[in-house]
């Protein structure tokens, strides 16, 4: 078992909290809070029962009778959860591309004539406005 994972006096433990610990054990995660398991539960609850509640909603929609659930309601719920929960990491390519992109433009020349602390103009700054009000509008 798992170093961080008891939480309180040991004892028998519901079998969806021993499994929660195995699938970690078997994702190599050895050392981890007590309360991963508790919240890996809690956010696998609230997953599962937000899929079902919207395959529900897509059988009714369909207008089947009482709301017959069917495998297509439960995947098209999966796919759309997912789309909206879950973000994508950009694929490291288009990472290397939009790097490439930025660090290729040369930094703003400072004035060598002027005294004191030199700072870029502020068309130049982060801070910059970048957006004009149009109060006619």
């Amino acid at each position: 078992m798992p170093e961080g994972s008891s939480d309180g006096p040991p004892g028998p433990q519901p079998q969806v909290v021993t499994q929660v610990q195995e699938l970690l054990s078997m994702m190599g995660v050895v050392d981890y809070e007590p309360r991963v398991d508790h919240q890996l539960l809690n956010f696998l609850h609230r997953y599962v029962t937000d899929v079902l509640l919207d395959a529900e909603t897509y059988a009714e929609h369909a207008g089947r009778d009482g709301g017959h659930v069917e495998l297509d309601d439960v995947l098209l719920a999966i796919q759309a959860r997912s789309t909206s929960t879950f973000a994508q990491p950009p694929d490291q390519d288009e990472i290397f591309e939009l790097a490439h992109v930025v660090n290729d433009k040369e930094l703003p020349r400072f004035p060598a004539n002027r005294p004191g602390l030199l700072i870029p103009e502020d068309k130049d700054c982060l801070l910059a406005q970048n957006y004009q009000l149009n109060p006619t509008a």
